[in-house]
């Protein structure tokens, strides 16, 4: 399907692609489109010649569970609950734009907002500014936003200077609400900014800084000791339910710290002490798993146990060295991030093709791609060839960090960063996809 699915993009793009890949899944896919028959015909007659390299999403886990920079359309992509049936879009309570009175956050009487706004310009440019600038910056921009519609709609706002709260927001979004032209005229852009509001008020997004900060300081450590120093260093930090606060990790924080640690770190020492101090690791997250009043519907999905009555130590145990193994594979994958192949020009007659040969460069992250990465690109870009286009297609997965959780409790999943093959990429224009 998914072959099937590129070669319908392809050929209505009206592409000749050349196929490079990274990663073990990558060279299947590339491998399968470049011997999918239809594709072979398109190719005789398609004029517009591309590049395309696809990429595994498990050759860089760290990119995208990773609390990097300060990027207000991630946290929005990452705190916020999914839009039901989409996987990109986030579901914005709306609750505030009516006199509905409740404190239930979860009042689902009440239509969901979301950020796709398509026909509504000043949303769709407010996005623009979540997803290439900074947190500060961007907030600002979602307080100029609202300042000149209220001012379009001559209503009684008055500007304040200075540091923008989720609070000051909040009243100058009530001015909308008894208005039913103005609320009608910009509810786009009162959508997106109600998504900040909601997100800067998020519990999850206070510990944000906190990830940030202890992830730096596992780098540090990973850079100046072995493994089992930065398992003993997460050890004590793994508590059960009843002995945690608002501060502390839980066990799905847990997971994705173990994630990147293991993404990170390269090729592992094996030996008796690093099993000492997994196991050490291990026993401390089963007995948080058996604490929890009630599984998550992660740990749900990871023990096979959809009540706390259910789960067993004996269960948790299996679910937990199952995890570990996965980790482990996770630390392996990234041998293969030196390895890039292409589809074509096998024999050692013909010169190798290189993706900047062509004047597009599709980028296909088999697995999904961050925020931060696509912003990762477009400062690459900037910086390398001025004036080349960047473009993130409609359909693309963007990774949060409930997404990569979900990794850990499968046998394989895909993907990695797009920095790592375009650093040669030297042409007109750019596209991320899928």
């Amino acid at each position: 399907a998914l072959v099937g699915d590129l070669d319908s993009l392809f050929t209505a793009l009206g592409l000749r692609e050349e196929s490079f890949a990274v990663g073990a899944l990558s060279r299947v896919v590339a491998a399968e489109l470049a011997s999918y028959a239809p594709a072979k015909n398109r190719r005789r007659t398609a004029t517009n010649k591309a590049s395309v390299i696809f990429v595994d999403r498990t050759l860089d886990l760290a990119g995208a569970v990773g609390h990097h920079g300060d990027n207000l359309a991630e946290k929005i992509l990452s705190v916020l609950p999914k839009l039901p049936g989409h996987k990109t879009d986030v579901m914005v309570n709306m609750v505030e734009l009516t006199a509905l009175q409740t404190t239930d956050e979860t009042c689902s009487i009440i239509a969901p907002g979301c950020l796709a706004q398509p026909n509504d310009p000043a949303a769709k440019a407010l996005w623009e500014s979540f997803m290439n600038l900074k947190q500060k910056e961007a907030v600002m921009e979602a307080r100029r936003h609202l300042v000149e519609a209220a001012s379009r709609e001559n209503l009684p706002i008055k500007m304040s200077m200075g540091r923008v709260t989720p609070e000051q927001l909040s009243s100058y979004i009530q001015l909308f609400k008894n208005n039913l032209k103005a609320l009608e005229n910009h509810c786009g852009l009162l959508q997106l900014v109600l998504a900040t509001v909601q997100t800067l008020k998020h519990p999850q997004t206070s510990k944000w800084d906190n990830f940030l900060a202890f992830e730096r300081l596992l780098l540090q450590t990973i850079g100046e000791s072995e493994m089992p120093s930065v398992l003993n260093q997460l050890l004590p930090m793994i508590k059960s339910y009843n002995k945690r606060t608002k501060d502390d990790y839980a066990c799905e924080d847990f997971l994705v710290l173990l994630v990147y640690i293991y993404s990170v770190v390269g090729e592992i020492k094996c030996g008796k002490e690093l099993d000492t101090a997994e196991e050490e690791v291990k026993k401390a997250l089963v007995k948080a798993i058996c604490d929890e009043p009630e599984p998550s519907p992660l740990l749900q999905k990871i023990t096979g146990c959809d009540s706390s009555l259910n789960l067993t130590s004996e269960k948790a145990t299996v679910a937990v060295d199952g995890i570990f193994r996965c980790l482990r594979d996770i630390a392996r994958v990234r041998m293969h991030m030196k390895q890039f192949h292409s589809g074509y020009c096998q024999s050692p007659n013909v010169n190798r093709p290189h993706p900047g040969d062509h004047p597009l460069l599709i980028i296909f992250m088999v697995g999904g791609v961050s925020v931060n990465e696509v912003k990762m690109v477009k400062d690459l870009v900037a910086t390398r060839k001025p004036g080349t286009q960047v473009k993130t297609a409609l359909s693309m997965q963007f990774l949060s960090k409930q997404k990569l959780r979900k990794f850990i409790s499968v046998p394989y999943s895909t993907g990695t960063k797009p920095t790592e093959s375009h650093s040669q990429m030297g042409r007109n224009d750019v596209r991320i996809l899928l």
